[in-house]
């Protein structure tokens, strides 16, 4: 079983960084560079890289391995240290720091796109909250199309022939042309004047659909 986390921390051995948390996971492609430069060491140095990084599985200690190899710890110590020492060389070592900057670059306009995607809502929220305040200042309520046609002082008469009417929130109210409104049993024009007349009274100077003239 390939150990992803692996390769990062021996990613990381070779270019002298321990920034993990700044590389994207090792992809598939970036594993096949890897193995071809272990694979350029005999079998018990690629052995020994693969068993302390956990390569293919669990992370064994120097004696472990030693045992596995019937020789002493220090003795894959030294191995291990010295396969590391021809990985840091710079023909070498390039291959490890092109993948560490390349994912530290991906990272970075990751992060980067996160942050420009917050700065995006948070301006779209600053404006929402503009609009909300131009709305709550002009007309005293926060969501006026939301606002019940009872906050207007109406005549029991016209209040009943809205209600009966389905109009029961300024939002529909607003859609309503004033032959629509003619046109609702028992409501006349004098209903119409009344309700034109009392969103005056209270400020409301909407951009109403009712042609009013």
């Amino acid at each position: 079983m390939v150990r992803k986390d692996g390769y990062l921390k021996l990613v990381n051995a070779i270019i002298g960084e321990n920034r993990g948390e700044s590389m994207l996971p090792i992809r598939g492609c970036d594993i096949l560079v890897i193995d071809e430069l272990v694979a350029s060491f005999g079998k018990r140095k690629q052995g020994i890289l693969r068993m302390r990084f956990g390569l293919r599985g669990k992370i064994l200690t120097l004696r472990e391995i030693g045992e596995i190899f019937n020789v002493s710890k220090e003795s894959i110590r030294q191995q291990e240290m010295g396969t590391l020492r021809k990985l840091r060389h710079p023909s070498r070592a390039r291959t490890f720091k092109l993948l560490f900057y390349r994912s530290y670059l991906e990272n970075t306009i990751q992060r980067q796109k996160i942050t420009i995607d917050s700065l995006h809502e948070q301006v779209k929220e600053f404006e929402e909250r503009q609009k909300m305040e131009v709305l709550q200042k002009k007309f005293g309520v926060n969501l006026v199309a939301e606002v019940g046609v009872d906050v207007l002082e109406l005549s029991v008469r016209a209040a009943r022939c809205l209600r009966k009417s389905g109009i029961s929130t300024l939002g529909v109210l607003c859609q309503k042309t004033q032959s629509d409104l003619l046109s609702i049993p028992g409501f006349g024009r004098k209903s119409v004047n009344e309700i034109r007349e009392e969103l005056r009274d209270n400020g409301l100077d909407l951009d109403l659909d009712l042609d009013l003239g």
